[in-house]
């Protein structure tokens, strides 16, 4: 079974960095690529890939609210988060976008991008 994969970054360097080593793995196929939030919602509609790769620091995106679309409209594909960034706010992030987010931990550590754009 071949899993397709979809690629939104706005760097290009970093998809092209991705797409070089996924592609070196015989049973993924790179479906599509975005550089901003709103060609990754087009991509993600039009395409509906198994996974999204999905940098959340990025032009017209709001990381959490997109992933939690995604589940919505689309349960079949995973949303990966990536990020650079080691600080607290960024990773509290990621793991909200993958739904794994604790009650009892109280809000978020907000972040400076938090709103969207890279």
């Amino acid at each position: 079974m071949v899993i397709r994969v979809a690629l939104a970054d706005d760097h290009p360097a970093t998809r092209a960095g991705l797409r070089a080593m996924l592609n070196a793995v015989p049973d993924i196929e790179i479906v599509g690529e975005a550089a901003d939030g709103a060609e990754a919602q087009r991509l993600v509609a039009a395409l509906r890939p198994d996974v999204l790769l999905l940098d959340l620091v990025m032009p017209d995106l709001r990381p959490v609210e997109f992933a939690q679309w995604v589940r919505s409209h689309y349960p079949t594909t995973e949303v990966l988060p990536l990020t650079a960034h080691d600080r607290d706010c960024y990773l509290a992030q990621a793991l909200e976008a993958r739904g794994a987010r604790n009650p009892d931990s109280g809000p978020p550590p907000r972040c400076p991008l938090a709103r969207g754009g890279g």
